[in-house]
């Protein structure tokens, strides 16, 4: 049905378009229609009219509108067995519809797993599979449709097998094998087994460059393909594949690249001693480990198209495919043992799976031989002997320091708790210096009350200023306690340093005239402002002077010399005692260094060191000149101005003015007696303290002002702070069963007691403890030894100060029932004090006893509580509630006020009426009248 069918159509030859139809391409052919497609025109189509050609009508490219053909250059057209019209032009693929005439692309008209990216198709062909294949300039596409519009599209090229990538056409022989034509030769394609044979001009085709679209299928399964050297003609019947196996023969041995002669020596030795191919081992030392072998097929009828396939055993794990390839590199080989196997394949793909081998040993150097070896292990051993004897030696190097650090830890666990024991004497000395310096402060101030004589009063106040002393040197060894732990911290003021030192040293007047001692302070400063820490300054002038007393001879004396230099004021404290020994010179402020005389009973040996360290806390420097029997010279120097202190060290940019020998009369402007107060029945102050004595002194200091319960330990006083109620409570901190934090913290989560002001009164005086007090809601925290006066009026102060909050809660609390407004901190207690009345409203019998029961409290307990949050007692608390409930019921007109008299637990309509005047000063019908809320 070609073009001889065309010319003899009848009337064609009249039809002005024939000249149109110039170099065709392809056809394709439906009952009614052939299709034409041309290298110029595009595409054409021939309607038949009863066996005869009619019409010709023209698709041309025309851009821009959809549905048309893409170009005008038609490459190939198929129809295929759905009598679908594949158009391949080189502007891509489509498919065309008869019946709309339109041409859809592929990527349009599919919806494919990949795009089909080539815009130039060559050829096409629809298998025995009903599979679409598409030889591109690229790669040949196989479509595989799936269902309906879906199709799979593969790829398959070169890299897959094919003799090229340029397919120029493709049919099919009887054997569902495709003959693809290429640019480099002809491929089979087998459907079932996807084995690809290539054929080139070896197997007898004229050229293996083939010309596009230039093929087709013939009589008798013949297949014909054009070249650029002609026809290629062809029965697939009539191939017949080889089965033959070829063999391998190895030809050369080449290191670096120097071909390997038989005989000839390579080093120490001749690496041939015959043939390659003869050779079944071949040794070569560690300099020889890049070299070459080369090998063939023993197939000469395609040798060009033998395969070849190698593995190198003890390196490669799998077969190393060459191609055409008939030689192999080995490069950088470590010295070992391997076996080269090498196999081929015929031109016809047909493996020997019978490799030839070849066994390569590579040599070791030297230094990687057994016998370098065995002396590696013997060096090893010897070394690691030779490690080991050490570490062992330094082991016990290490045992005996460990030793020796654990005794001179255990030295200073002694020395620690030796330091302690004395530092818990010092707490203990504080509780009955209290008992002393106490008693004497209130005689003190109540010498007039007590008539006491001036030379009584005198005396007293002697006693009291050396228990001042006394107690100083206990804080004194604190102090040195804090030294140790590195917890003293310094806070300098800007002060008068001369009159610091007269102030601090007026006591010891009374003391030289005692002793018979002249005792003098010559000062020639004129800049008299330095920075200092006065509490610790006083510390070192206490200890100086001190042991100028204490060491001194009768007569003799004691005398301070305050002198200045452009940097520094200097302190001398210079005594007339017997001196100190030149080889203890150096050993003075050493802690607890004693010079070995009779003189030193009572003397604990931490007084110099502690000045010591206050000096250089300060940044000074102190030093001591003596000469046995002319005295000793302690020179303090101190420096001038600020910069060598920390901003954290100063406490103020001011100067605070210092009161020279403050008498202790003046104090009393400051600690006046205390008037007794009246107090109510109820009210209470609970003291807890372990020491029976202290707490008797406590005891009988604020019963003449308060009503005052005891008790002593931490456990007891919690149970009576529960049963009690008290208004104010003063307890220790060092108690048996329960300490003063603990019974604080109990104090104030109990519900109960939340409210109550809790005094903490100990020896503890460092201000981590002040702080942990405060923690745990501590109202204040007051050092052993304690002025009487000062606790008395801190008692009354914290009281009037609770009387005022209850004022103020009592204001702030609405106690309507259900509806309560409360700002203090026991919003829950009265919350079920409220819920409990309300769901007895109507009980007449209802009564603070009962409350008290369910609430698991005393009647007195339950009367303190409601006092002190609402300034009510039990049954007025009870009653209130009551009454404001009728107050609510009252808005209701439907019900009577006798009804709402017995709702809220009134038998008695005349009491409720009296009572309900009193407290909303009308009478309930008034108030419905009203609408008083």
């Amino acid at each position: 049905n070609g073009i001889p069918e065309l010319i003899a159509c009848s009337g064609f030859f009249n039809d002005r378009r024939f000249d149109q139809i110039i170099k065709a391409t392809s056809f394709a052919e439906t009952d009614q229609t052939l299709y034409i497609g041309t290298q110029q025109r595009g595409l054409f189509v021939l309607e038949k009219k009863a066996g005869a050609f009619g019409n010709i009508r023209n698709f041309k490219e025309k851009y821009g509108a959809t549905g048309q053909l893409q170009s005008e250059r038609v490459s190939y057209l198929l129809k295929d067995s759905k009598q679908r019209i594949w158009v391949a032009t080189y502007d891509g693929l489509s498919v065309f519809n008869p019946d709309d005439e339109t041409f859809t692309n592929i990527n349009t008209y599919f919806s494919l797993s990949q795009d089909f990216d080539p815009k130039i198709v060559f050829c096409l062909h629809e298998s025995s599979d009903k599979n679409i294949w598409i030889g591109t300039p690229t790669g040949l596409y196989h479509l595989d449709e799936t269902t309906g519009k879906n199709a799979v599209l593969h790829y398959i090229s070169k890299e897959n097998g094919l003799s090229g990538n340029q397919i120029m056409g493709i049919t099919e022989d009887n054997f569902q094998n495709l003959w693809i034509s290429t640019n480099a030769g002809i491929s089979k394609y087998h459907l079932k087994t996807k084995k690809i044979h290539n054929f080139t001009t070896i197997d007898g085709l004229r050229s293996t460059t083939f010309s596009e679209t230039s093929f087709c299928k013939g009589l008798n399964n013949t297949l014909y393909f054009g070249g650029t050297f002609g026809l290629n003609s062809f029965n697939p019947d009539e191939i017949v594949e080889s089965d033959y196996k070829n063999s391998i023969v190895l030809t050369n041995l080449n290191l670096y690249n120097q071909r390997v002669e038989i005989g000839k020596s390579n080093g120490s030795h001749a690496i041939l001693e015959k043939s390659l191919n003869n050779t079944t081992e071949i040794t070569l030392n560690n300099r020889q480990k890049n070299f070459q072998i080369e090998f063939s097929a023993l197939d000469y009828k395609a040798s060009g198209k033998n395969q070849y396939a190698y593995k190198l055993d003890n390196f490669d794990k799998d077969w190393n495919y060459i191609g055409t390839r008939h030689f192999v590199n080995f490069n950088n080989l470590q010295p070992g043992e391997y076996t080269l196997n090498i196999k081929s394949a015929s031109n016809n793909y047909i493996w020997n799976e019978q490799p030839r081998k070849l066994k390569i040993t590579i040599r070791p150097p030297m230094w990687q031989t057994w016998y370098a070896i065995v002396f590696y292990v013997m060096l090893i051993v010897g070394i690691v002997t030779i490690i080991r004897w050490n570490a062992v030696k330094q082991v016990r190097m290490a045992k005996n320091l460990e030793i020796e650090k654990i005794k001179h830890e255990q030295d200073q666990r002694v020395s620690e708790m030796k330091f302690q024991f004395f530092t818990n004497i010092s707490h203990e000395f504080r509780t009955p210096l209290t008992l002393i310096f106490a008693p004497l402060k209130e005689l003190i101030h109540k010498a007039q009350a007590y008539k006491l004589q001036d030379e009584a009063i005198e005396k007293i106040e002697v006693i009291y200023k050396n228990t001042s002393q006394l107690m100083k040197l206990i804080n004194q060894l604190l102090d040195f306690r804090k030294a140790e732990t590195e917890n003293l911290k310094l806070v300098a003021r800007y002060l008068n340093i001369e009159d610091f030192i007269r102030e601090a040293c007026y006591p010891f007047f009374e003391l030289a005239k005692i002793k018979d001692i002249k005792f003098q302070i010559d000062s020639t400063l004129k800049n008299k402002d330095i920075w200092f820490d006065r509490d610790k300054m006083e510390m070192i002038i206490n200890n100086l002077v001190s042991n100028a007393f204490k060491f001194n001879k009768t007569p003799g004396f004691v005398k301070i010399t305050l002198e200045e230099n452009v940097n520094e004021v200097i302190v001398s404290v210079a005594d007339s005692g017997k001196g100190i020994p030149s080889s203890a010179i150096d050993h003075v402020f050493e802690r607890f260094y004693q010079v070995d005389n009779s003189e030193n009973i009572g003397s604990t040996g931490i007084g110099l060191a502690l000045v010591k360290y206050l000096v250089e806390l300060h940044k000074g420097n102190i030093e001591v000149e003596s000469e046995l029997g002319k005295g000793t010279e302690f020179r303090l120097k101190l420096k001038k101005g600020k910069d060598h202190l920390k901003p954290e060290q100063l406490f103020a940019n001011e100067a605070e003015s210092l009161t020279f020998a403050r008498e202790e009369s003046t104090l009393n402007r400051f600690l006046p007696l205390i008037k007794k107060r009246k107090i109510a029945s109820e009210g209470c102050i609970l003291i807890i303290e372990d020491n029976p004595d202290v707490n008797q002194y406590l005891v009988t200091l604020l019963e003449p002002f308060f009503s005052v319960v005891s008790a002593l330990n931490g456990k007891e006083g919690f149970l009576k702070a529960l049963e009690l109620i008290p208004d104010l409570i003063i307890s220790d901190i060092m108690m048996p069963e329960m300490d003063g934090f603990e019974l604080c913290k109990k104090v104030k989560a109990n519900s109960l007691t939340a409210t109550i002001p809790v005094i903490l009164l100990t020896a503890k005086s460092a201000d981590q403890y002040k702080l942990m007090g405060i923690q745990t809601g501590a109202d204040d925290y007051i050092s052993k030894p304690f002025d009487p006066n000062y606790l008395v009026e801190k008692v009354q102060k914290l009281l009037i100060s609770q009387t005022k909050l209850k004022k103020q809660y009592s204001k702030s609390i609405r106690l309507d029932p259900s509806d309560i407004e409360i700002e203090a901190s026991d919003e829950v207690f009265l919350k079920k004090c409220i819920s409990v009345i309300e769901k007895n409203l109507q009980n007449d019998d209802f009564s603070a006893e009962t409350l008290a029961t369910i609430l698991h409290l005393s009647n007195s307990s339950l009367y303190r509580k409601l006092k002190s949050l609402s300034n009510l007692s039990s049954a007025e608390f009870i009653r209130s509630i009551r009454i404001k409930r009728a107050a609510q019921l009252l808005q209701d007109k439907s019900k009577t006020v006798s009804e709402v008299a017995y709702e809220v637990g009134f038998n008695d309509l005349k009491n409720f009426r009296q009572v309900f005047h009193k407290h909303f000063n009308c009478t309930p019908s008034e108030y419905r009248d009203k609408r008083i809320i």
